[in-house]
């Protein structure tokens, strides 16, 4: 594993690694110079309760042809790029603070798949800049990758999606300018029937996402709305939530313990 600090280098670069956990680190740059903050190209590697602020860093996180990468329980905070995964799988991007970068704060970039965005807060993804949109989460180019649990907040837009196969479910969007931006269809946008308390009731079905925006009505009282969500001509959620996800509890079917869908 090397490190190292240089203008428009990685701070600390995970290179050919495994087992490795990175942990309990603050990284900044106080040069005058721009540098990026971790590079990862190595397997199995677990990144948590680490704290990244800029200004003068680029990208907090690059995730590059690597397997079963955690990253769990970290900040990011004001770097102009947020975490940036290519070519990898069966990682995991869990429960971060992700606030106030310039570009994005999630990119699914190249050949991506199978990959767990879950219990992240990512807010106030604005853009200074005005040829560029900000997004909270950019997929480009990913497939079969679950989107769950995460409070998308203030930004520019909450999620632009540019690649089809992927299932987003269970996220809240609120005040952002624009919550999804899709170039491509066949985007799941609910889970499969689940059983759920809400209200402190137990009910049975599919769940979808929280929109602020959502207009519709609840007449059976389930805590999922009667009518679709309209994301696109082409794109609905069927089964738009009518309260943010820490109304609903999920009980699961095989452990039958319950777990509050809080972030």
């Amino acid at each position: 594993c090397n490190t190292g600090e240089a203008s428009d280098a990685f701070i600390i670069e995970l290179t050919a690694c495994t087992n490795i956990v990175l942990q309990g680190f603050t990284i900044v740059n106080d040069k005058d110079l721009v540098a990026h903050g971790i590079k990862i190209m190595s397997d199995k590697v677990n990144v948590t309760n680490n704290i990244i602020r800029g200004p003068n860093i680029n990208t907090a996180v690059v995730v590059d042809t690597c397997r079963r990468i955690m990253l769990e329980n970290n900040t990011f905070r004001e770097t102009f790029n947020g975490i940036q995964v290519d070519r990898s799988s069966y990682c995991m991007i869990r429960a971060n603070l992700i606030i106030g970068m310039n570009n994005y704060g999630i990119h699914l970039r190249h050949n991506n798949d199978h990959n767990m965005i879950d219990h992240n807060i990512i807010s106030s993804i604005q853009s200074t800049t005005p040829q560029i949109v900000a997004a909270g989460i950019i997929i480009d180019s990913d497939w079969n990758s679950k989107i769950t649990f995460n409070s998308i907040v203030g930004c520019q837009v909450g999620i632009t999606v540019n690649s089809p196969g992927e299932s987003i479910y269970l996220n809240q969007f609120v005040d952002n300018g624009k919550h999804i931006s899709i170039q491509m269809a066949n985007t799941t946008w609910n889970s499969s029937p689940l059983d759920y308390i809400y209200d402190g009731k137990k009910f049975h079905g599919p769940l979808g996402n929280y929109w602020d925006d959502y207009k519709g009505v609840d007449q059976n009282h389930d805590g999922v709305g009667d009518t679709p969500y309209k994301i696109s001509e082409a794109q609905v959620d069927n089964y738009p939530l009518m309260e943010p996800i820490n109304s609903y509890t999920i009980i699961s079917s095989t452990t039958q313990t319950s777990t509050t869908t809080s972030t």
